[in-house]
């Protein structure tokens, strides 16, 4: 028998819909959930809090930076490469793709995380323990850079989830591998990154 270890599991996309929110808190309360992610920019995440607040603050909250759903903290005036002519952001294929081809201003991704994070301390109240992007985007240039620049500007620097898994498993467990294989070695680079930079 191995050292006893702990089990920590985050449920993302807190503030995305009622539904999400209802079921997120219910685990929590059951001891089933011990963390969650707050999409600051979702107009649900303000009853989001409210409702965490109401139920004893169950789980920790953390923040779930975001370039994918809905629309930007900032006005779209300022964030052009970000949003579509409806104001909202690029979803996911489109964002990937505009990244690949450097379609995105590092100076409006840097000002729109900075709005994010700033947001996730007003609605509440103390900065975020925990920091994981929504779908995998801070993995991506120049996502990246520009979180990690707003993070190492504050005192207490965050747990930014990394993504590194065994290679090994990769091989051994079937499903996703292409793009297990992908987020695995940008994960790994980032995660480099973190370390070197000193978060936890």
């Amino acid at each position: 028998m191995g050292l006893p270890r702990q089990l920590v599991i985050v449920a993302d996309d807190f503030g995305i819909g009622p539904d999400t929110d209802r079921g997120i808190l219910e685990l929590a309360s059951a001891g089933l959930v011990t963390g969650t992610t707050l999409l600051v920019n979702s107009p649900h995440a303000p009853p989001a809090v409210a409702a965490w607040t109401r139920a004893g603050c169950p789980c920790d909250l953390g923040w779930h930076p975001n370039l994918t759903l809905d629309r930007p903290i900032l006005p779209t005036g300022d964030v052009p490469s970000l949003v579509r002519p409806d104001g909202t952001f690029w979803p996911l294929g489109a964002f990937l793709k505009r990244s690949l081809l450097g379609r995105m201003n590092p100076a409006e991704v840097a000002a729109e995380l900075a709005a994010q994070y700033r947001r996730f301390v007003e609605l509440v109240g103390a900065p975020p323990a925990v920091v994981n992007a929504h779908q995998h985007a801070a993995l991506f240039h120049p996502v990246g850079s520009a979180l990690h620049a707003v993070l190492t500007t504050r005192p207490d620097r965050p747990f930014v989830r990394r993504v590194r898994e065994p290679w090994a498993l990769v091989a051994r467990v079937p499903g996703a591998r292409a793009k297990r294989l992908l987020l695995n070695r940008l994960g790994r680079r980032q995660a480099c990154e973190l370390d070197v930079a000193g978060f936890p």
